[in-house]
């Protein structure tokens, strides 16, 4: 279970020191930096994901010859 828990930090403070040095690269407070990435980006990438999806199927289903 400390295994875990030690990944599950690294992870976090990885991410947290990620999104401190995107501030500092945009000139953009960290708040700002976690709104447009949780808030806008990811969100928007599910979509996008799922409408890709759905049309990669579509298309799969016209190519593919039913027996």
């Amino acid at each position: 279970m400390s295994r875990l828990y030690d990944l599950i930090l690294r992870l976090y403070v990885y991410c947290t020191d990620f999104c401190i040095s995107a501030a500092n690269l945009t000139d953009l407070s960290y708040y700002e930096v976690n709104f447009y990435l949780f808030c806008v980006a990811y969100p928007l990438l599910g979509v996008f994901s799922t409408w890709l999806y759905l049309h990669q199927r579509a298309r799969l289903k016209k190519r593919t010859p039913r027996s």
